[in-house]
Parts: C-alpha cells; sequence; structure tokens
C-alpha cells in the first residue's frame, strides 16, 4: 500500500509543479487514485494507479491523451475550433464555441491557415486544424517506475519477518 501511495504521490506532484502539462482547473490531478486490489486467481495482491476516472467535477476523459499521447480530429465536422483571442478565458479555457457566436466567417491568414474571424471587427475568434497532435507526456508510469524503485527496500524487512515466523 506504500508503493502505490508513493506513486500516487510521484504522479500528483508530476502533474501539478513544473509541468508539461500547464495545469489550469486540477481535474487531472484529483482524478489520480492508487490502492490494492486482490487477491487475485493466483493469491497475489496487485497495486494499481489510475487516472481519469471520477473525480470530484466528473470524468477526466483526457487522462489517457496526456499519458500516451495521439492525434485529435473532429467527430462530426470538418475542423477543429481552437479559440483564440475574445474566445477564451485567461486560463485559455474556451469562453464560448464557435456556434455561438453571431457574424463569425471563414478566413484565411497570409500563410494559408484557416480562420474564424468576425465580420465586422475581423477578430480572430478561432483557429481552425483537420487534426492536432498531442505529444505523450507521461505521468502515471515514472511514477510507477519511482515506486518499483522503492519496493525491494520495502519489502526486505517483511520478507525477513516473514522467514523467522516459519522457521
Amino acid at each position: 500500500m506504500r508503493a502505490a501511495l508513493f506513486a500516487e504521490g510521484k504522479a500528483k506532484l508530476r502533474v501539478t509543479g513544473g509541468n508539461p502539462l500547464h495545469t489550469r482547473s486540477g481535474r487531472l490531478r484529483s482524478s489520480i487514485r492508487s490502492g490494492i486490489r486482490g487477491p487475485t486467481a493466483q493469491g497475489f495482491l496487485e497495486g494499481y494507479l489510475q487516472a481519469g476516472g471520477t473525480s470530484s467535477r466528473g470524468q477526466v476523459k483526457y487522462a489517457r491523451i496526456h499519458e500516451e499521447g495521439g492525434t485529435i480530429v473532429p467527430k462530426n465536422k470538418k475542423f477543429l475550433t481552437i479559440p483564440v483571442g475574445p474566445a477564451k478565458t485567461g486560463a485559455s479555457v474556451a469562453r464560448v464555441s464557435a456556434r455561438q457566436v453571431p457574424g463569425l466567417a471563414y478566413v484565411q491568414s497570409l500563410k494559408g491557415q484557416p480562420l474564424l474571424a468576425h465580420q465586422d471587427t475581423g477578430a480572430v475568434w478561432f483557429i481552425l486544424r483537420k487534426r492536432v497532435e498531442i505529444p505523450k507526456r507521461p505521468f502515471l508510469a515514472p511514477s510507477i517506475r519511482d515506486a518499483a524503485k522503492q519496493l525491494p527496500a520495502a519489502l526486505a524487512p517483511l520478507l525477513a519477518r516473514s522467514l523467522r515466523a516459519d522457521l
């Protein structure tokens, strides 16, 4: 259990302190859980570390893509809409969806980048992309490796006591 809690603590530190994930809400951090399951059919106990399950504010669907990386593509439309300028808050979260903003028009930058800009002001509200590559930014796997390094030292006294009890 100590190793599972150690791994959980390490994962939470990776998500919040000086991380490449740019923590905004803390939902991913609060979804990280560890514990012990078992015994298995073979009689073993299993430690686990997980993220993305239900946090205090709902399911954290983006946990897997941060851990493993991947490509995001639009499901029902031609483009993903990435908020910029007036479409996002100070925390870089979408303030509104593109469909909620009247007067947006499709335009292209001088370099050919598709955009949604306001017809009256010309302000760019959204960048349009056909796909976005999310780099692999693991926080669980390194934490499990760190916890595994601690196991031999933690198990040695338990094993010695068990062996003395059998004699």
